[in-house]
């Protein structure tokens, strides 16, 4: 946002900042130490109350490359031509100047010619509002938004929410192991128990990625990461802005799905005839893929571009838990908030309810596997 253009007929004094300053009879040491202080690269020099010039980052190179005493006056150092205006005209003076120069800082000056306060390119542009924000978020995709925890608290769906996205997934695989067993009993099993088992299992998870890309979970589980992506950057949560943010986030869940599989692929073929020397092989593996091949499945497969609702699905949860976040009594979370309010055991219980149940109509149907 920037400043209102009815605004610049506004006196300088409305957006100057003070300023620190320094005697011009001060030691160039001590110059040096309020310049740092001070951030901006100027510091202006008095005498007699009146600003006689400026000591800068340039100041002190030109000591430093003269090998100064340290102890000698900093007026010796002083820049006498500098930008500087009287607080009481507009701030479209001010700006001109500004831009003129390039940029820098202008020292305001009352009708004395003492030092009022500095005006800097930013201070031209209002002020954010500090806002509480958790240190860590998590969050999950559900049918119905996103939902947002920092393990204390929680924003978006709620309960019920989380219990259907579980059903989702779990739908989604009972229906792509389904599909694949109903393809083997119409075309034949294979020649051997391996072979099918391979063919039922490859086949199974490769139709449920599949699936994963294409429902609208995998836009609402982008818009998650993109709104943590961009609470957590301290950017304002609008809809031009999260819709810059990653969708790929280090913390995601899918990267230790991904470290699992890898572990478990590794250390269960018997590719090495040695067990210890598998799960050495599995475990070293894992800590160097298990991120890598992670952020890959999920900007490919559990991730898709969102749409604008899903953006405004997120920002929504998002704004909901910086409220609840500032409004939190709570410093810490105990074990059970913790694990309530990440969600893991609501999504569980979907996916059981949905995975029973499909595995007693397989039963009654005869259907158990390609067998």
């Amino acid at each position: 946002m920037a400043i209102a253009t009815e605004s610049l007929s506004d006196p300088i004094a409305t957006l100057m900042r003070p300023s620190m300053r320094i005697e011009s009879t001060a030691s160039l040491a001590a110059a040096i130490e309020l310049l740092r202080q001070q951030g901006l690269g100027i510091l202006p020099v008095v005498k007699d109350q009146r600003v006689i010039g400026i000591f800068t980052d340039a100041g002190t190179l030109r000591a430093h490359v003269e090998s100064a005493d340290l102890n000698q006056p900093v007026e010796d150092f002083v820049e006498t031509e500098f930008r500087h205006a009287k607080y009481f005209e507009p701030l479209s003076r001010g700006l001109a100047m500004m831009q003129e120069a390039g940029g820098g800082v202008l020292v305001v000056l009352d009708d004395q010619d003492r030092l009022a306060g500095l005006l800097t390119a930013t201070d031209l542009f209002p002020r954010r509002t500090p806002r509480a924000r958790p240190q860590t978020i998590g969050g999950m995709a559900t049918p119905l938004g996103v939902y947002l925890t920092n393990t204390i608290v929680s924003a978006g769906p709620g309960p019920w929410a989380l219990v259907l996205g579980g059903a989702v997934l779990g739908g989604l695989a009972t229906a792509a192991h389904l599909i694949v067993v109903l393809l083997l009993v119409r075309f034949g099993a294979p020649l051997t128990q391996n072979a099918g088992d391979f063919i039922e299992a490859a086949g199974t998870l490769l139709l449920f990625l599949l699936g994963l890309r294409l429902i609208p979970m995998s836009g609402i589980h982008a818009a998650e990461h993109m709104v943590v992506h961009a609470i957590e950057r301290g950017e304002d949560l609008v809809p031009e802005v999260v819709a810059r943010m990653p969708r790929v986030h280090p913390r995601c869940g899918t990267n230790l799905a991904v470290g699992a599989f890898i572990f478990l692929t590794i250390d269960t073929i018997p590719w090495i005839a040695s067990a210890e020397i598998r799960l050495i092989v599995a475990a070293v593996a894992t800590f160097w893929l298990w991120r890598r091949l992670g952020g890959i499945a999920q900007y490919w497969v559990t991730t898709r571009p969102p749409t604008a609702k899903h953006i405004r699905l997120g920002i929504r949860s998002g704004e909901e838990l910086l409220r609840k976040v500032a409004s939190s009594r709570r410093s810490r979370s105990n074990f059970f908030l913790w694990i309530y309010n990440t969600g893991l055991l609501q999504v569980a219980a979907g996916a059981t309810a949905v995975s029973t149940l499909y595995l007693l109509v397989m039963y009654l149907l005869g259907l158990q596997s390609y067998a």
